[in-house]
């Protein structure tokens, strides 16, 4: 599905099913960032293109689920979407164990797509109305929407980065702390070891506030006006979203409300989905179509 064609389609069920923030904010992925993301890699294989062809249909399943309450009917129209993750970290696996050789850029590539697996059956739990190890909602749609965001565009975009300007050792740093810290997350939040969970949001933040350094070096020797701009916006956008998670990840540590999860969908959630990942996509794509 062309990113526009997504865009509108995400707009209008935003507005006809007056989705709440996290709705909107996990439906902009499939229909919009996914997309943008499966764009910058290379095609290769059947397995490849049967994701890229299922891709809008599961989209477009995965929208409307949200007309119908959490339940059975919501879950099988989630799941044609989760089964496109699922296929997406099946083709890493196949990518990875093809290549018979190390490639640091390649590997993030991969990690991407291992990990939004998680997300796809994060988002199946949330339609479902499940609470996997008593969370309830909205910790488990969040979980699917940091898994569509921060576990797949951060790698991919640290990976195209690295593509560009080589393996510096802060991108190798950026791309590392992202892939070994989402898990970790994902750990301590499982098992309620708050302590685990500041830990791995401080690597996270801390592997992607350089990133931000690298992609603003990157915008300032960028000669296209347009793709500058796309790059200043994602880099200012993760640098300013690392530092709510962290004012949200220390408020929970400390058990003090710092700010408010509707408040992070509002400023940290967009920040992430428009600035971070759709314009550092968008600014992605720009170099690959030099």
């Amino acid at each position: 599905m062309p990113p526009v064609i997504g865009a509108i389609a995400w707009l209008a069920v935003t507005i006809a099913l007056r989705l709440s923030a996290i709705e909107s904010l996990f439906l902009w992925a499939p229909l919009v960032v996914v997309p943008l993301g499966l764009d910058l890699i290379p095609r290769s294989g059947w397995l490849d293109r049967a994701i890229r062809l299922a891709q809008p249909h599961a989209a477009l399943l995965a929208a409307i689920s949200f007309a119908v309450d959490p339940g059975r009917t919501a879950a099988v129209l989630a799941a044609p979407w989760a089964l496109v993750c699922f296929s997406m970290a099946v083709w890493a696996s196949i990518r990875f164990f093809r290549r018979r050789r190390w490639d640091y850029v390649e590997t993030l590539v991969d990690a991407a797509l291992g990990l939004i697996a998680v997300g796809g059956w994060g988002f199946v739990m949330s339609r479902a109305g499940m609470k996997p190890a008593g969370f309830g909602e909205p910790i488990v749609l969040l979980t699917a929407v940091h898994f569509h965001y921060t576990a797949f565009v951060a790698p991919l975009l640290v990976a195209m980065a690295g593509r560009k300007a080589g393996p510096r050792r802060p991108i190798l740093f950026s791309g590392a702390a992202v892939v070994i810290g989402t898990p970790m997350l994902a750990a301590g939040f499982t098992l309620h070891i708050p302590a685990l969970k500041m830990v791995a949001v401080l690597l996270i933040a801390a592997g992607l506030a350089v990133f931000a350094w690298e992609l603003t070096r990157l915008a300032v020797d960028e000669p296209v006006a347009r793709t500058r701009a796309l790059l200043g916006i994602a880099a200012f956008s993760i640098f300013w979203g690392m530092v709510l998670a962290g004012l949200y990840s220390f408020g929970e540590f400390r058990q003090r409300v710092l700010v408010e999860i509707p408040a992070m969908a509002w400023s940290h959630g967009i920040l992430n989905a428009l600035g971070f990942a759709t314009c550092g996509l968008l600014g992605a794509r720009a170099w690959r179509q030099r």
